[in-house]
């Protein structure tokens, strides 16, 4: 992120949104979007799933900013008039080359919880958020699949999607990210944690003779830690700072489906 900013660095394809050949962006469109989301197809994404031999996590975004040249960018806007929508699905290419869905599409929910974020900073738009607790706050974009092998149960792969919410300041910016993290459970694609993961400011101050100007940046990320530990036949999840002693034990709530916070500082065990 600082690299893009700074020097201008191109972005990766992070979501997949170079097809594979043969593969048609509105084809996987119509699979993913819901028929009543009439907003514009902004960006279509497809990355191949090792945890299931030939699927793919397809991820589509509507509204936001809506199309543009740079695929990048095409899941963007959380500030814009039209609301940024993004889905996801498993899907599979089948004999003829055509896409087919393996899970059911949901709608992605970034409801991210950031009064324990274990991180130096929390995005302004949760700062702003004084109606529901300072916790949801819609993101700027979402940015990249995260396909790492969170093996969170016996048999049970999960994967995640990275969200983002972008500042900018009279002399710098702010950049936030999240980790949403998705699971087949009982045959349906569930979210099952959402925290976050990545805080930077850049912030500009005092002006020197010499034409130069102070900068601080300010900067902190976690670890999502799968450990050996089961509970409801499910991993016990550590959100561990990379910068502070603090961490945070997540364990699977059968009722829900999904991860629940225990407590917020803990000895994080044994990772595999």
């Amino acid at each position: 992120m600082f690299a893009e900013q700074m020097s201008g660095a191109p972005s990766p394809d992070d979501l997949g949104s170079t097809l594979p050949p043969g593969i048609t962006a509105s084809a996987v469109a119509r699979l993913v979007v819901p028929v009543a989301d009439t907003g514009a197809v902004g960006m279509v994404g497809l990355k191949p799933w090792a945890a299931r031999t030939g699927s793919f996590v397809a991820l589509v975004c509507t509204g936001g900013n809506g199309p543009s040249k740079v695929k990048a960018d095409g899941c963007s806007g959380g500030g814009s008039s039209a609301p940024l929508h993004a889905y996801v699905a498993l899907v599979m290419i089948d004999g003829a080359g055509r896409p087919k869905l393996v899970a059911r599409p949901i709608e992605v929910e970034a409801n991210v919880d950031w009064d324990r974020s274990l991180l130096p900073s929390r995005p302004e738009a949760a700062e702003d958020s004084v109606s529901n607790g300072g916790h949801a706050a819609p993101p700027s974009a979402y940015d990249r699949l995260d396909l790492a092998p969170y093996r969170i149960a016996p048999g049970v792969t999960a994967f995640g999607i990275r969200a983002s919410w972008s500042d900018g300041y009279a002399g710098g910016f702010g950049w936030h990210s999240a980790t949403l993290l998705y699971a087949v459970i009982d045959g349906q694609l569930r979210q099952v944690l959402a925290v976050p993961t990545i805080a930077l400011t850049f912030l500009a101050g005092d002006w020197h003779r010499n034409g130069m100007r102070d900068h601080e940046i300010e900067d902190g990320a976690n670890v999502i830690v799968v450990t050996e530990t089961l509970n409801a036949g499910h991993a016990d999840v550590i959100v561990r700072s990379r910068i502070q002693r603090g961490a945070r034990l997540f364990r699977w709530d059968a009722a829900r489906m999904r991860y629940k916070e225990l407590s917020e500082r803990v000895q994080a065990p044994k990772s595999r």
